[in-house]
């Protein structure tokens, strides 16, 4: 079993392009990514969890997790993107003050139904690069 992360996006919802620099009150910014499943996980029902995270590069704290849950239905394909937010980095509650720049991760995990007992995790985790990103600097606003 196996997920491959193809891409991660840092998209601006107001512009509809994927992009590094954001205006910290009025981009909306979105967190993407575009991941396979190999074929053994396509052939049966599975439970996915995403993990994203927004890192703050000054203090390499996580400032941001989101979790979110999809029930991937057997025959669906392969090929499947997920996202979380839109809202601008200022209501993500990104604090920019000390550094502009932050980095987006995620995590992609399947659990299959494995036997009666009900999900079991079957180990198979993908795990992104870093996409680095910045918030415009709040003293040139």
């Amino acid at each position: 079993m196996k997920i491959t992360i193809t891409e991660i996006q840092t998209f601006n919802d107001k512009t509809g392009k994927n992009e590094i620099f954001f205006n910290p009150l009025y981009d909306p910014l979105k967190l993407v990514v575009y991941y396979n499943l190999s074929a053994d996980i396509v052939n049966v029902n599975a439970d996915l969890s995403l993990v994203f995270e927004i890192v703050d590069f000054q203090t390499n704290k996580v400032v941001v997790n989101q979790r979110c849950w999809y029930n991937y239905v057997a025959g669906s394909g392969s090929s499947w993107f997920a996202w979380v937010g839109s809202p601008t980095p200022h209501d993500w509650g990104l604090v920019w003050t000390g550094g502009d720049v932050f980095g987006f991760r995620v995590a992609v995990e399947v659990s299959i139904n494995l036997d009666s007992s009900g999900y079991n995790q079957t180990g198979t985790v993908a795990v992104s690069e870093t996409r680095w990103f910045r918030v415009q600097d709040i003293f040139t606003l």
